[in-house]
């Protein structure tokens, strides 16, 4: 598995850890160990309903990655941008909703972090779960929500010129390192983003979530014999 430039590297390693007299930690399996990923699955089993509107999977709405599993039920409130404990007043044993990002104009980046504080404060509030709403369905693909199954189109089709010879494997680990690099609160209730008009019509209604993962653990052994140029 990998590139031609990537077997290169592994052989120089393993070449100057020879040449400096270093010892395998396994004699046979030499300097190429094998490791284990758990990647998260999208589930065809996640479902959000607002009201009478039932959102569609990939479509509609987007569970995050990081978010907590489970089955929620109850009535929504809505919490502006959601940034502030103040926001969420009425909200405790509902499940919230608040705007995508924050007052200001923010780049993508700074919107995700927001979202972690979003998270961080609807818990507080004693939320018990959470709707992150956007009118764009450009907003629903970005890092906090790619999964192996859903990745921007645009990154994929960069991917796939830029990488030709990778495996899907691969991509799943580069699709998913950013998530494992990011400082996250710890996530106890469910966290969805969805694309809906109309944000200020969020009060009151009954809300479903459902978020169920696939769990995935793929067997790694860099040892580069899986490789196919």
């Amino acid at each position: 598995m990998g590139s031609p430039g990537s077997q290169k590297a592994g052989e120089y390693i393993k070449d100057v850890f020879s040449e400096y007299g270093l010892e395998p930690v396994n004699k046979y399996s030499g300097y190429s160990q094998p490791f284990e990923i758990k990647v998260r699955h999208l589930n065809n089993y996640s479902r959000l309903s607002i009201g009478s509107k039932i959102f569609k999977l990939k479509w509609s709405f987007i569970p995050m990655y990081f978010s907590a599993e489970g089955e929620m039920s109850g009535i929504s409130c809505f919490a502006k941008f959601g940034l502030n404990i103040d926001d969420y007043k009425g909200c405790r044993g509902k499940i919230a909703s608040v705007l995508y990002g924050g007052e200001d104009k923010n780049k993508e980046s700074e919107k995700n972090e927001l979202i972690f504080k979003k998270i961080e404060v609807a818990q507080e509030s004693g939320a018990k779960g959470l709707i992150i709403i956007t009118n764009s369905v450009n907003a629903i693909y970005n890092d906090l929500t790619t999964f192996p199954e859903f990745i921007p189109p645009a990154y994929l089709k960069r991917w796939q010129s830029q990488h030709p010879s990778m495996s899907d494997t691969l991509l799943e680990i580069k699709t998913t390192s950013t998530i494992s690099r990011l400082k996250m609160p710890s996530i106890s209730m469910p966290v969805v983003m969805a694309i809906l008009d109309g944000e200020s019509s969020m009060e009151g209604l009954s809300v479903n979530i459902k978020v169920k993962f696939k769990v995935i653990i793929n067997d790694l052994a860099p040892n580069y014999t899986d490789y196919e140029p």
